[in-house]
């Protein structure tokens, strides 16, 4: 056999070769175009007490959260509170100051299972307070991710 018969072979496989390793490199790059941030795996649980119009929200378990990424949302009976909860605060428009926990700005690290942080709705914000049996929903997010979003009764 002559060199020149192993060249267009040689070219082939090389040819193939290239087409293979960039295939795989274009594939490896779109498996990661669009992914998003894995989620947080927490689980948080929501109660309301009509008789402190407190908001109490216990880490379940899962991921430690860092309370500055937390923001809150809150309705009670289906209307939205006029002024919604500046997550991390100590005196905020429609609250009383002193939230305890996690929602504190005062609070060091991170939020993990087991540690509560609550708030309480001062009668100036509309609607002001939370009656007994009322539907009180709170949405929690993460970096802008939805956490929960849980309705409870005010008790």
């Amino acid at each position: 056999m002559t060199d020149r018969g192993l060249a267009p072979l040689v070219g082939v496989a090389l040819l193939v070769f290239l087409s293979v390793a960039l295939a795989a490199v274009v594939a490896g790059g779109l498996a990661t175009v669009g992914v998003d941030a894995p989620s947080s795996t927490a689980t948080l649980e929501i109660a309301a007490d009509a008789d402190a119009d407190r908001i109490a929200v216990t880490h379940g378990g899962g991921d430690a959260l860092d309370p500055t990424a937390v923001s809150m949302h809150v309705e009670i009976d289906g209307t939205e509170l006029a002024h919604q909860p500046p997550v991390p605060f100590f005196s905020a428009r429609g609250f009383e100051p002193g939230p305890s926990g996690p929602f504190n700005s005062g609070w060091h690290g991170d939020w993990t299972a087991g540690e509560t942080a609550s708030l309480r709705v001062a009668a100036t914000n509309e609607p002001g307070g939370i009656d007994e049996g009322a539907t009180v929903r709170v949405v929690v997010r993460i970096d802008g991710r939805v956490l929960a979003d849980q309705r409870t009764v005010g008790r």
